[in-house]
C-alpha cells in the first residue's frame, strides 16, 4: 500500500520502446511521488501486475508483442528487466492480428503461474514465475481461443477453480477450469443481445467476490454485462 506503478507508452531513454514507473504514495493525502522508471522490454506497455511478495512487477508490451518481468527494490523502485518473453505469430483479422499483441499479465492467487492473454494471436500463454524474476515454459504454453476472438483481459473465480478471459473481437467471454497452472476451455457465451447488430469491442472484466457473477465492458453497445 505504499507504493503505485504505472506503465507509459514512451521511455525516456528510446521513443519506441515503453517503460514503467515508480511512485511513492503519502498515506494522509493520496499524493502520488516519482521514484524511477525503467524499460518495460518492449513497445506499447498497456497492463502491469504484482506478485503476492512485492518482489516482482510484470507488464504485458502490446505493441511489442512481449511479456517482461522487473524487480522491485526494498524502498518501492523498479529494477531492470530480469526477463523477457517475445511472442511470435498473427491470426486471422488482418487490421488487429498482423502481429503478437499481449493485452494483460495475471499472476495466480498462488503466485506461481503467469497467464497472459495475447489479442494478436488468440491465445492465453502459460508461464511459471520462479524466485529469480524468470518466467519458464509451462507445461501447457498456451490454450487456443476461437479464430478472431482476441482475447484481452483475464480474472480468476475466487474458489481458484475457473478463470476467465474477455475477447475483444468477437464480442465473447470464455470460461476455463483450472488446474496446477493448466487451462482447459469449457464456454464461451456472447457480451452483447441478439438484436444488437453494430460494432462493439469489449475491454475489461472482473469476477465478483462473491463467484456467483462476472462483468464486462462493452464499448460499441455501451454497456456492462
Amino acid at each position: 500500500g505504499e507504493f503505485l506503478y504505472a506503465v507509459s507508452g514512451i521511455g525516456k531513454d528510446s521513443p519506441t520502446m515503453g517503460s514503467v514507473h515508480s511512485f511513492a504514495i503519502d498515506r494522509s493525502t493520496g499524493a502520488l511521488s516519482h521514484m524511477n522508471q525503467q524499460p518495460s522490454g518492449g513497445e506499447g506497455p498497456c497492463h502491469v501486475d504484482i506478485d503476492t511478495t512485492g518482489k516482482h512487477l510484470l507488464v504485458a508490451n502490446y505493441t511489442g508483442g512481449s511479456v517482461a518481468v522487473l524487480p522491485i527494490n526494498r524502498d518501492g523502485t523498479l529494477g531492470g528487466p530480469t526477463d523477457v518473453r517475445q511472442h511470435n505469430g498473427n491470426s486471422v483479422n488482418i487490421e488487429r492480428q498482423e502481429g503478437p499483441h499481449p493485452h494483460s499479465v495475471n499472476l495466480d492467487p498462488n503466485n506461481r503461474f503467469v497467464y497472459v492473454a495475447d489479442l494478436g494471436l488468440d491465445k492465453v500463454y502459460v508461464y511459471e514465475l520462479l524466485a529469480d524474476g524468470t518466467l519458464k515454459q509451462g507445461e501447457q504454453l498456451s490454450v487456443d481461443l476461437n479464430a478472431g476472438a482476441g482475447p484481452r483481459h483475464f480474472d480468476f473465480h475466487p474458489n481458484e477453480e475457473y478463470a476467465y478471459v474477455i475477447n475483444e473481437l468477437d464480442s465473447t467471454v470464455t470460461a476455463f477450469s483450472l488446474d496446477g497452472g493448466k487451462l482447459d476451455p469449457i464456454q464461451t457465451l456472447p457480451t452483447l443481445p441478439e438484436e444488437f447488430a453494430g460494432i462493439n469491442y469489449t475491454a475489461d472484466i472482473h469476477v465478483a467476490k462473491s463467484g456467483r457473477f462476472i462483468y464486462g465492458s462493452n464499448r460499441g453497445h455501451d454497456s456492462i454485462v
